[in-house]
């Protein structure tokens, strides 16, 4: 009498390991959607956020997700446009209200690679808000965060002063932000003064950025 149960127990694991395989399959399917709607949503927050900054500015843009870090460097960012989305080198790339985090330096014709403004080679002209005298080149420190030199000894600057860019190179344009000053080095003498400036968003966070390009 027992053997005869032996089948319908095994058709009811069956079933069982039928439907526990469907609820994961369903788990994973909401999963993989919950993704995409954050991703949207993160998508739209920034359209939103940038949008009345790019109109005002008479900017274009392309928005371009992250998809990778260069295996040599962290400051260098992989984009998911390229020269077939209209990118080209030297563009400027920046989040958020005009926030510049730095440019790209290599196009494919479906990817692309920027350099951060904290990577070694890279270099901007900039002013202290406010300031246009206290001017100088900001500098990255090999990810490290950012230097701002050559800035005449003769000018005051302070801790929490806004640095933007001064559009002089014809790269980025005037008055993109780049940071805040957070310490002031000054020597006894000198003709310059040095400041550190700290990020405004945090880089290693960056998910999807603005291309600025041509109109």
């Amino acid at each position: 009498m027992r053997l005869s149960y032996i089948p319908f127990w095994w058709q009811r694991q069956n079933e069982l390991a039928e439907k526990i395989q469907k609820l994961e399959n369903q788990i994973v399917d909401l999963t993989q959607k919950n993704v995409r709607l954050k991703s949207l949503e993160e998508e739209n927050k920034i359209l939103r956020e940038g949008l009345n900054f790019f109109e005002r500015q008479e900017y274009k843009f392309v928005l371009s997700r992250i998809i990778g870090k260069s295996p040599d460097t962290s400051s260098v960012i992989i984009l998911n446009k390229g020269r077939a989305d209209g990118i080209s080198e030297n563009l400027p790339i920046v989040v958020s209200s005009g926030v510049l985090v730095g440019k790209i330096i290599e196009v494919d014709e479906y990817s692309s690679k920027a350099s951060l403004l904290t990577d070694s080679r890279s270099k901007v002209a900039a002013f202290v808000q406010n300031k246009e005298e206290a001017c100088g080149i900001v500098e990255g420190k090999y990810n490290l965060g950012m230097k701002m030199t050559l800035i005449p000894q003769t000018e005051e600057i302070n801790p929490q002063d806004v640095v933007l860019t001064s559009g002089i190179e014809n790269i980025f344009p005037k008055g993109l932000i780049i940071g805040k000053i957070s310490k002031v080095e000054k020597e006894e003498g000198g003709l310059f003064q040095n400041a550190t400036v700290e990020e405004i968003v945090p880089f290693n966070k960056l998910s999807i950025v603005a291309v600025l390009v041509p109109q």
